[in-house]
C-alpha cells in the first residue's frame, strides 16, 4: 500500500507542477481520464508501460515516480 501512495502522490504532485489537468495527462498517455483519477486516488496502479509513459510525460525519472521524491 505504501508504494501505491507514493505513486499516486507523485502523479498528483508532478501533474500540478506541470500545470496539467487530468484530461491533459490522460490525453498525453492515451488512457481514460478516469484511469488517471484512479491512479491519483490510489485505487489502482499504472502498468509498467503506463508508468514509463507517465515518467516521460511528467518529465521525471521512473524512480522519482515510484519512490515519491519531490525533486523537480
Amino acid at each position: 500500500m505504501e508504494k501505491i501512495n507514493c505513486i499516486s502522490d507523485s502523479i498528483k504532485h508532478y501533474r500540478a507542477l506541470r500545470n496539467m489537468t487530468l484530461e491533459d495527462l490522460s490525453g498525453a498517455l492515451g488512457v481514460a481520464t478516469s484511469t488517471v483519477g484512479r491512479w491519483e486516488r490510489g485505487e489502482s496502479i499504472p502498468s509498467a508501460v503506463d508508468a514509463n509513459a507517465l515518467a516521460r510525460v511528467l518529465r521525471i525519472s521512473l524512480p522519482t515516480l515510484i519512490e515519491g521524491r519531490k525533486a523537480s
